[in-house]
């Protein structure tokens, strides 16, 4: 189950920042074989659409290294991701001499913790960050170094997505508040699609963990209220079930975290016309059921 949550945080970064800038995920560096878990380049345009990401989007407001973690981090881990700060930075230095440019400054790094990783924050001296909610640090000047710690962040919307990435408690409740937004909100448009994505990854129910049936039921059940409210609305619009977009732009968003690319316009089509024909349920089954491949195979069939 913790490489589920795993999945979740790296997941919900690149979907929640798809239209406030560039994301890009296990992105490798040398001298050793290393990759950093997201680097984020803030698209300059894209103000408006950070600002509605709330706290998440304050954290990216500059080009940034994040590395989410569901257990807290212990000192080692923490300097294992200081190397790959460093090495990140190296490489862009001599990148920058070898072309002619200016030196990039250093790289900020935001460490994204599901609990307090208390001996790590006090080997680093993390500190409170003035004027940012409770639950965010940073570590000594010069380091470009900062914490988020999940649990501690106060229960607001600005904080939902980032607690998304929460466990236990914190992470329920921020189901909770999901599901009771809007299915237009930005938060329920960003996190839905990934949630049910991981939930296809889950094994059969016979062979799931406790955690995981729960994790499958609460998905489920906020899946299903989106469902409907976008259902209602398409209704008031004249639309009928089938018809409804919000439907079908979830599940096309489902389907391509499944294939881990966005899907063609022509897959996009054939999405659209099942949805039409079948209603979404049969949609949603055929998601559940089918692997990459079989799913792939899917989108490509001739539609009659």
């Amino acid at each position: 189950m913790r490489n589920v949550f795993d999945q979740l945080a790296k997941r919900l970064l690149v979907e929640a920042l798809r239209d406030a800038g560039e994301v890009r995920t296990q992105v490798e560096i040398a001298p050793e074989t290393q990759a950093i878990d997201a680097w984020v380049q803030p698209a300059p345009a894209a103000v408006a659409a950070r600002r509605a990401l709330g706290l998440l989007g304050r954290v990216v407001e500059r080009t940034c290294l994040v590395e989410p973690f569901h257990d807290p981090p212990a000192p080692p881990q923490v300097r294992d991701c200081l190397l790959k700060q460093l090495a990140y930075d190296a490489r862009e230095r001599r990148t920058a001499r070898a072309d002619a440019r200016v030196v990039p400054p250093l790289v900020p790094l935001w460490l994204l913790s599901a609990g307090a990783p208390r001996t790590a924050m006090a080997a680093l001296e993390f500190r409170p960050l003035a004027e940012w909610p409770a639950g965010v640090y940073s570590a000594a000047p010069g380091l470009e170094v900062w914490l988020v710690v999940i649990s501690e962040l106060p229960r607001t919307r600005e904080t939902l997505l980032l607690r998304l990435m929460g466990a236990g408690a914190v992470f329920a409740a921020a189901l909770d508040d999901l599901a009771a937004l809007p299915p237009a909100a930005v938060e329920v448009r960003a996190a839905l699609p990934v949630l049910v994505a991981l939930r296809l990854t889950l094994p059969p129910e016979a062979d799931q963990t406790g955690a995981e049936r729960q994790f499958a039921m609460d998905v489920q059940k906020i899946y299903d209220e989106a469902m409907r409210r976008a259902a209602q609305e398409g209704e008031a619009r004249g639309e009928t079930r089938g018809e409804t977009r919000g439907e079908t732009r979830a599940i096309v968003r489902i389907a391509g975290l499944k294939l881990g690319r966005p899907l063609t316009e022509a897959e996009r089509g054939v999405v659209t016309e099942r949805v039409a024909d079948a209603g979404p349920e049969a949609v949603e089954r055929a998601l559940v059921q089918l692997d990459r491949e079989a799913l792939e195979r899917w989108l490509a069939a001739p539609r009659s």
